[in-house]
């Protein structure tokens, strides 16, 4: 069979007796030899851009130290994968989705950054979304129907838990969550053409 590729090449070096359909056994023609290195060339060429549709294996250790570009729709690791080597390292990953089936684990004792914009530079609402919101200076998820604080609870000076805070305008529609009560603290201002709805058997109680 003509070896028209690397991975078509044998470990054996006897059976390596023609390359690309040239005969380069013994004893064959000199004439032979020049074009089955013109052969070889042609087919590393082939390897490095990619056009052989071959595949290969690694045995020991990959390092890239330039950039590593991945045009597959799905890449596939066995096993642990480290990315970067020190704490000053970064990871971008220009996606819109990234999906972990499994759950996605942090082990170290850092801290995760979350996107920070303003009440503006909200994005798209989906369910789940976790966010920082530099206008109200509060973390907030989506949860399917309105962006809300997340956490907060009782604040105060040290670690006193005393003080529970809410915003003194509605400039947003909202509807109180069905089967639910809601109380603020008042005076609250709610924005002209602004609507707060309360379901049926639900009460806002402003003290």
């Amino acid at each position: 069979m003509a070896k028209n590729k690397v991975s078509e090449y044998s470990a054996t070096a006897a059976n390596n007796t023609d390359i690309g359909g040239i005969n380069i056994a013994e004893g064959c023609a000199p004439s032979g030899i020049n074009n089955a290195i013109r052969e070889l060339m042609a087919q590393l060429k082939d390897m490095q851009s990619g056009t052989d549709g071959d595949n290969f294996t690694v045995g020991g250790n990959l390092s890239v130290t330039g950039n590593v570009v991945v045009s597959g729709s799905t890449t596939t690791f066995s096993n642990g994968v480290v990315l970067g080597s020190a704490s000053t390292s970064s990871l971008t990953i220009n996606s819109a989705t990234v999906a972990t089936p499994n759950g996605l684990a942090f082990s170290s004792t850092g801290a995760i950054g979350v996107p920070v914009g303003t009440t503006a530079q909200r994005p798209t609402a989906a369910t789940g979304q976790i966010r920082y919101n530099s206008s109200n200076s509060q973390f907030e998820g989506y949860n399917g129907t309105a962006w809300g604080q997340l956490g907060g609870g009782a604040t105060g000076g040290g670690g006193d838990t005393v003080f529970v805070e809410n915003s003194q305008n509605v400039t947003v529609n909202y509807t109180i969550t069905a089967n639910k009560n809601a109380m603020s603290a008042g005076d609250i201002t709610i924005a002209t053409g602004v609507t707060v709805t309360l379901p049926t058997g639900s009460r806002w109680v402003i003290v």
